[in-house]
């Protein structure tokens, strides 16, 4: 029976797709997804993502990766780019959140690694560590260090499995753009570029927009709701007469086929009697069995009923001011 990493290796296709630029960004967006978790836990600000034709860089100023302080103690790191886990996330934390699908996490972009070098600080303490092919190529390296915490993962994909492959660039940057505004106030760099959103949807809903964009101040709503176990953003812009046109994400990911989500703000739309040209919702699930990708719709009674709810009243008010004006 072949192990996971010899089966990642031989079969690549299984688990990234058909192997061209989008599986190279695949394995990006798989080391990009760790960072937004740590943002979202309140433990990292910044996602910086750095590529070229001989190597790709993901770097975070979150609190670093796991390393033993101690020689003796049990290197975790080594366990999680070595050992496939069949849990959504190998420590259960959670949210989880996935950039375009994936989910298959660090043992697998491990595998189709060339050389991968994880560098890391708690602030304390730094460490450095060489990975490649699934092994360890490195023993573990630690010192002393008194600075910022945070973690860069440095990597160059296996010609053997990739063929060198380069990543899609244009896709790459339009998922990085579109990331700091699902996660309002993630700092992303990307290729020198800088992304910040301080009003996440309602930036992105504005540049879907077909409207006049010399409109003076055209209807624009946006809502952040929290409750134990769901977290939720709304943006709706437009008076235009027609029916919303809808985008949604699950957990970072597009769900094409909306669902319960969508059909809670639709309830919610259609109750304060407005139909907007573009509205957008994403949610996230803290519920660790919606850790992996969710598909292309959203089945799940209890939070069409919650979205409607939270939003009733919100958008009744705005409606009423927006008519007074």
């Amino acid at each position: 029976m072949l192990s996971f990493k010899d089966a990642v290796r031989k079969r690549p296709g299984m688990y990234f797709g058909d192997i061209d630029h989008n599986a190279v960004n695949h394995v990006i967006y798989e080391l990009v997804a760790n960072v937004v978790d740590l943002f979202l836990a309140g433990r990292a600000t910044t996602l910086k993502v750095d590529v070229s034709e001989c190597e790709i860089i993901v770097i975070d100023d979150g609190p670093g990766f796991p390393f033993p302080v101690e020689d003796s103690a049990h290197n975790l790191v080594e366990r999680y780019l070595t050992h496939h886990h069949d849990k959504p996330t190998a420590d259960d934390h959670a949210p989880h959140i996935h950039v375009l699908g994936g989910g298959l996490g660090l043992a697998a972009v491990n595998a189709v690694s060339e050389k991968l070098t994880i560098e890391s600080s708690n602030g304390a303490w730094r460490w450095r560590q060489v990975f490649g092919k699934g092994d360890v190529l490195a023993p573990l390296e630690s010192f002393r260090y008194d600075g910022p915490s945070g973690s860069s993962i440095k990597f160059t994909l296996d010609p053997s499995v990739f063929h060198n492959r380069l990543p899609d660039f244009f896709q790459l940057r339009k998922a990085m753009f579109e990331l700091a505004h699902l996660y309002s106030g993630l700092i992303v760099e990307f290729d020198g570029e800088r992304y910040v959103s301080k009003q996440g949807l309602m930036e992105l809903a504005y540049l879907m927009w077909s409207g006049p964009k010399w409109a003076f101040n055209p209807k624009m709503f946006r809502f952040k709701g929290q409750t134990e176990d769901v977290g939720f953003e709304v943006a709706a812009i437009g008076d235009g007469g027609s029916p919303p046109c809808y985008k949604s994400w699950v957990n970072g990911c597009e769900t094409e086929e909306h669902g319960a989500h969508v059909n809670g703000l639709r309830q919610a739309l259609n109750y304060a009697g407005w139909a907007p040209d573009i509205a957008l919702i994403s949610i996230v699930m803290h519920d660790p069995k919606f850790a992996g990708p969710v598909k292309s719709r959203f089945c799940n009674r209890r939070v069409k009923s919650l979205i409607a709810e939270a939003l009733a009243d919100p958008l009744k008010m705005f409606k009423s001011k927006s008519e007074d004006n």
